[in-house]
């Protein structure tokens, strides 16, 4: 956690004007552009972690495992002065979580023992094989070092119970607010202790179950109390009606704020004076950009400690000193770092070409994140003062530098009174003299943004040849309340019209092959894009991934179902309200559509139900328009595993290249 004061940073006007041209310079032009042979030099870097002193660092590195058809892990250890690193681990590829011990002598991770269940790992630095330290009848799914490094706190589930006789056949279940595949209703999740030095389990949480885990929970600086969110039943829409909580070593457990919404990343500040936690701002949960509140330890008021920030946050760190906080949100076409002190405005931090993707604190003020650019895989950075640019450590994606790239570049227009952005990313080898098609993907959400940092799937579309945009639209988390807030009763027309003026302003350019325009996307995307081919009829082809077609299947059915209320003035079922369910469907104007369609689900997706995808594909069948539907036997709102997300994109590009090449 960084401990000092932020200072304006001169030279900002020069560091942006380098920034945009190394962000519009395009690798060497003697390499190969990417391909779908080179999915394995992306990697995932995931949760890393610095060291109490700021020496050294912990990252976890996620590869695709094409051959076994999985996503391998493996922990790394990373010298923070030189960059050397070497993995800490071989044979555990689906290790996890990785943890300092507070004296930074020994880390902690999950990994999966003997029974393939997860469990606490503790491995000395100094040598030695891993012990394995927690082991609950289930798979423990997070866990925290406590402050003086005896004990730890972990999540797990309660172990279903084991019905006797005739009923030991008995399967029934209450659905309650369950989604529509749901098969049982879903274990209660508690928080145990345990001893560093092993020992019997023991749990702390009440009956109070933590069915669904909002965000993080945390250790009271003393160690005496840890403070977690939870939800008053195990039903997976019940995450609306979320409280904090906070419970003691010796078991009390009490509420400390009980809204009709979720908390996320609840924290004790080092000092021990204040509870932190993200929460949206405004009634109808994540349709306004979340902030972070703060409660007094000892009672009291909530503070929105980032009231002057009007962005999305979603990753927040206490300063050591424990009178301010580094936070980060989307911002316009990047995602942007602030120092926020509590009794004073923030500061914005100069990051340079570098998009920020969440970190770690160490004690000595250092901060580790993770970070991408738009010619660059995600690689782990540091940051020692606001008052200067991060220093890259890592260079896990070096083999990127090897593929020719495609430039990329913000675009910006005006609709409806917003000022707006979107990503282009223009093929390797672009001449301006000539046309291009134009590929829309559109990002899902609504509630996301597409950023500057390298989208391999971007850069390999690109690749084919064709423009790709990515247009932020009304509802995207990147401009503040009033952007964010305008989709509420407004799901497509409003983003619709943002969209085609963002897709004019690219046309403005001189570019673009005005015959060959796509629009794709996926989830909230693939809700555009039916939306968009429905009402414009200018589209050579489509593909519609996970889309939300009807907004009754999706609160009748999905894993968060009645959310979707919050958007459409409640539920459809009261006061007349489903006229507004159905004018915002996008299968209503399906009978419309001309575009060849590509469409893609996975059927067991507990977002979007794969209901939807079938009513689109009997739309466009029955009215002869060129439809294909590709469905995925995998659970998931996106397949998770390296063959069938390939195929995703294999197919999606392909649809794109059999559509344009056609007459």
């Amino acid at each position: 956690m960084l401990d000092h004061r932020p200072r304006i940073v001169d030279g900002r006007a020069v560091r942006r004007l380098v920034f945009a041209c190394l962000v519009s310079f395009a690798a060497t032009t003697n390499a190969e552009p990417l391909g779908f042979d080179d999915l394995h030099l992306d990697l995932g870097l995931i949760d890393p972690r610095i060291s109490p002193d700021g020496e050294r660092a912990l990252v976890i590195v996620r590869r695709r495992n094409f051959d076994a058809n999985r996503m391998e892990n493996q922990l790394f250890l990373v010298d923070v002065a030189s960059g050397e690193r070497r993995a800490l681990t071989h044979d555990r590829h689906a290790v996890s979580n990785p943890r300092w011990s507070p004296d930074g002598e020994s880390i902690a991770f999950l990994a999966r023992d003997e029974q393939e269940k997860s469990t606490i790992h503790v491995m000395p630095l100094r040598g030695g094989e891993a012990k394995k330290i927690a082991r609950p009848q289930t798979s423990v799914m997070a866990f925290e070092w406590s402050p003086d490094g005896t004990t730890f706190a972990f999540v797990a589930p309660e172990a279903p119970t084991q019905r006797e006789g005739q009923e030991e056949h008995n399967r029934s279940f209450e659905v309650g607010g369950d989604w529509y595949l749901a098969d049982r209703v879903s274990p209660a999740r508690h928080i145990w202790r345990v001893d560093a030095d092993e020992g019997e389990p023991k749990r702390l949480t009440t009956d109070h179950t933590l069915a669904y885990l909002v965000g993080s929970f945390a250790w009271s600086d003393d160690g005496q109390s840890i403070v977690y969110g939870a939800q008053p039943d195990a039903y997976s829409a019940s995450f609306l009606r979320g409280s904090l909580r906070r419970v003691s070593l010796a078991g009390d457990d009490e509420a400390l704020l009980a809204d009709p919404a979720p908390y996320g990343g609840a924290s004790p500040s080092p000092d021990g004076k204040w509870i932190a936690f993200v929460k949206t701002r405004g009634e109808e949960m994540a349709f306004h950009p979340g902030g972070v509140f703060a409660i007094p330890t000892a009672g009291g008021a909530r503070r929105d400690l980032t009231a002057q920030i009007d962005r999305d946050i979603f990753w927040a760190e206490w300063a050591p000193n424990g009178r301010a906080l580094w936070v980060a949100a989307p911002d316009s076409t990047t995602i942007s770092l602030w120092y926020q002190p509590i009794d004073a405005p923030p500061t914005k931090v100069e990051l340079g070409e570098t998009v920020f993707g969440g970190g770690s604190v160490a004690r000595n003020g250092r901060l580790l994140f993770r970070g991408s650019t738009a010619a660059s895989g995600t690689e782990l950075y540091v940051l020692d003062g606001v008052d200067g640019l991060p220093r890259q450590l890592t260079d896990f994606h070096a083999g990127l530098s090897e593929r020719t790239l495609g430039r990329v570049e913000t675009i910006e227009w005006t609709n409806d009174g917003f000022d707006q952005d979107g990503v282009l990313i223009y093929p390797p080898e672009f001449d301006a003299s000539k046309r291009y098609p134009l590929v829309l993907m559109i990002h899902g959400g609504p509630m996301s943004s597409s950023t500057t940092q390298f989208n391999i799937f971007g850069q390999i579309a690109a690749a084919h040849g064709w423009l790709v945009f990515q247009p932020n639209y009304r509802g995207s988390n990147n401009r503040g309340d009033a952007f964010q807030s305008a989709v509420i009763n407004d799901a497509g027309a409003g983003p619709g019209r943002d969209v085609m003026a963002g897709v004019e302003a690219v046309i403005a350019k001189g570019f673009v092959d005005e015959t060959r325009l796509a629009s794709t996307g996926w989830s909230y995307g693939g809700y555009m894009t039916v939306w968009l081919t429905a009402h414009y009829d200018v589209w050579r082809a489509a593909v519609a991934g996970a889309a939300v077609t009807d907004w009754f299947d999706w609160y009748t059915l999905s894993d968060m179902n009645v959310w979707s209320g919050y958007g459409l003035d409640g539920s459809p079922w009261k006061n007349g309200n489903d006229e507004h369910y159905r004018t915002q469907s996008p299968i209503s104007y399906a009978t419309n559509i001309r575009a060849p369609t590509l469409i893609l689900s996975t059927t067991l997706d507990p977002r979007v139900s794969v209901t939807q995808s079938f009513k689109l594909y009997s739309v466009l069948r029955d009215h002869d328009v060129p439809v294909k539907f590709v469905a995925y036997p995998v659970p998931g709102h996106f397949p998770g595993d390296p063959v069938h997300s390939r195929d995703v994109f294999q197919r999606w590009f392909g649809w794109l290249e059999e559509q344009f090449e056609g007459p």
